[in-house]
């Protein structure tokens, strides 16, 4: 095969996923919609997909999100236009946003996507962030802040791996203990 042979290829089979993994959160949104007030239909999701629970109502968050809050940007997946990364770089970034905020946020970043990688337009679309809702960057740290956590990782061979979820400056202050008691 040739180069050009197997880039083709490629760029066909990431559209196609692309297209599936938007029928997968359609399909979920679908049904999270239809089982509004069932308190098991995540559990039921869980248990068929083999999903952990906090996979689960993850997944059915961003697609409900998507579906309602998002829809270019489903359509731009859908189409094979963005794949996954872009669509939940979309999606984290504006969840704190209000609607109005968000479809500003997605009609910007959308028409640059296609042409960026991924932390491209990560970095353009808290840039965008910035400019369609400045005086929210407060309330977004202090949400933030409520999320920060941290945890252990078992890994294979007595290893593991230590992970922090906190404020820039806090990271690199754990960073630089840890580092040192390490040496």
């Amino acid at each position: 095969m040739e180069a050009v042979e197997v880039l083709d290829a490629l760029d066909y089979h990431e559209k196609q996923i692309a297209y599936h993994q938007a029928q997968r959160l359609h399909v979920l949104a679908d049904y999270a919609i239809e089982c509004e007030g069932d308190e098991f239909f995540e559990a039921e999701i869980a248990a068929a997909m083999k999903w952990t629970t906090r996979w689960t109502s993850d997944q059915v968050a961003m697609a409900r999100e998507m579906v309602t809050r998002l829809p270019q940007t489903m359509d731009a997946l859908e189409k094979g236009e963005i794949d996954f990364y872009k669509a939940r770089v979309l999606y984290d970034k504006t969840m704190p946003l209000s609607a109005d905020h968000a479809a500003e946020v997605e009609a910007r970043v959308l028409v640059k996507a296609p042409d960026q990688t991924g932390a491209q337009m990560r970095r353009l679309t808290h840039r965008v962030v910035m400019r369609v809702d400045p005086d929210g960057q407060k309330d977004r740290e202090e949400i933030r802040k409520a999320q920060r956590c941290t945890g252990i990782d078992k890994l294979d061979d007595g290893m593991a791996r230590f992970w922090a979820f906190l404020p820039g400056d806090m990271a690199t202050k754990c960073y630089e203990r840890v580092d040192a008691i390490a040496r």
